[in-house]
């Protein structure tokens, strides 16, 4: 039906919405097969932008853009507002010592779709953001999925959120690499680009080595902190 941009019969492929061509993105993709869209492979982005005001700091989020072009921001906050009074925390979070001991709450998920135009607008308009490019590979694009849990069970683990970390960048690099995403690369382009540092990012939250001091011994050395 042109008024609508839909079929009247329903698409013979279950997981496809019913009456959409292309799941209603013509101008990105197309359907030779009639089987399955076909277009742009999925783009993940590690995004780095000023964080509270802080010169030295980063803040990383993650922007998952699927095949059919829809984007979601994968990045973590603070549960309460931002206390610079625990800028002191040694580096190293224990659940024993100090499992929900930060004046500025805990690590919580902000999972939010974004539009095109907006993502597009932050990215010619916001020069305090850059973007860095993970993967635009089909091999990739299934780790949505664990990209989404991983963030949230960041979140259910109740991490004490502090300055120096765990922090934004901790969760976001831990899920990465949780989920076996390069992340080391973008890091390393992020920083070279601003002068900028994001502490934090060696701070490993998920997965066999979360809290160790062997997973976290690069942290020790760029803080020059000396492990018992």
């Amino acid at each position: 039906m042109p008024e609508t941009g839909t079929f009247l019969s329903r698409d013979p492929v279950e997981s496809e919405p019913p009456y959409q061509y292309v799941r209603g993105n013509p101008v990105n993709l197309t359907d030779p097969s009639g089987l399955r869209p076909c277009g742009d492979a999925c783009k993940i982005e590690l995004a780095n932008g000023p964080a509270a005001n802080l010169n030295f700091a980063g803040h990383f989020a993650i922007v998952f853009t699927d095949e059919s072009g829809k984007s979601k921001v994968i990045e973590a906050f603070p549960s309460e507002e931002l206390n610079y009074a625990d800028i002191g925390n040694p580096y190293y979070w224990n659940p024993i010592l100090h499992p929900y001991s930060s004046r500025s709450g805990v690590l919580r998920a902000n999972i939010r779709t974004i539009s095109t135009e907006s993502l597009e607008d932050t990215r010619k308009n916001n020069s305090d953001i850059d973007f860095v490019t993970i993967s635009n590979s089909e091999e990739f694009c299934n780790k949505k999925a664990c990209l989404l849990s991983a963030m949230k069970q960041v979140e259910r683990n109740q991490i004490g959120y502090y300055i120096f970390g765990p922090n934004s960048n901790s969760a976001a690099i831990s899920i990465l690499r949780y989920c076996g995403l390069p992340w080391r690369h973008p890091i390393k382009i992020m920083e070279e680009k601003r002068g900028r540092t994001n502490p934090g990012k060696f701070l490993f939250l998920l997965g066999p080595e979360a809290n160790s001091r062997e997973a976290n011994k690069e942290l020790y050395e760029a803080m020059q902190v000396k492990q018992k």
